[in-house]
C-alpha cells in the first residue's frame, strides 16, 4: 500500500504516562527515514493540560465514527474498514506501513 500523499515528516503526540514510553517503539522509529523515507522529527508527551483537549477530541471523533460504522451495520475487520468508517474526518488518514527487512538478514540496530 502506498500513502499517498507521502508525508516527508512526522511528529509523534503522546500521553505522558508510563506506558507510552516505549524504548522499543522508539529505536524501531530511528530507522523510519531509511525504511520509509520519513523524517521523525520529535516525539512530543504531553503533560496534563497540555493541548490534550484538542487530540482527545480527535480521537473521540474517530471512535464515534467506528461505533457509528458498526451500528449501521458494518464490520470492523481489517484496516481498509477502519478507512471506511472515518474516511469523512477532515484531516485524518490511515497508513499501514510495514519495514522492507530483507528474511535472515542480521545488522546491527543500535549505532
Amino acid at each position: 500500500m502506498e500513502l499517498n500523499p507521502k508525508p516527508e515528516w512526522i511528529i509523534f503526540i503522546s500521553d505522558n504516562g508510563p506506558h507510552y514510553h516505549n524504548a522499543d517503539l522508539m529505536m524501531i522509529m530511528r530507522r523510519w527515514k531509511e525504511w520509509y523515507n520519513i523524517d521523525v522529527r520529535k516525539w512530543t508527551f504531553l503533560e496534563a493540560g497540555e493541548a490534550k483537549t484538542s487530540i482527545d477530541s480527535h480521537h473521540a471523533q474517530i471512535s464515534h465514527a467506528i461505533k457509528r460504522h458498526v451500528r449501521l451495520g458494518f464490520d470492523i475487520s481489517q484496516g481498509s474498514d477502519i478507512e471506511l468508517a472515518i474516511e469523512g474526518i477532515c484531516g485524518t488518514s490511515v497508513a499501514h506501513l510495514e519495514p522492507e527487512r530483507t528474511k535472515g538478514k542480521r545488522e546491527k540496530w543500535f549505532v
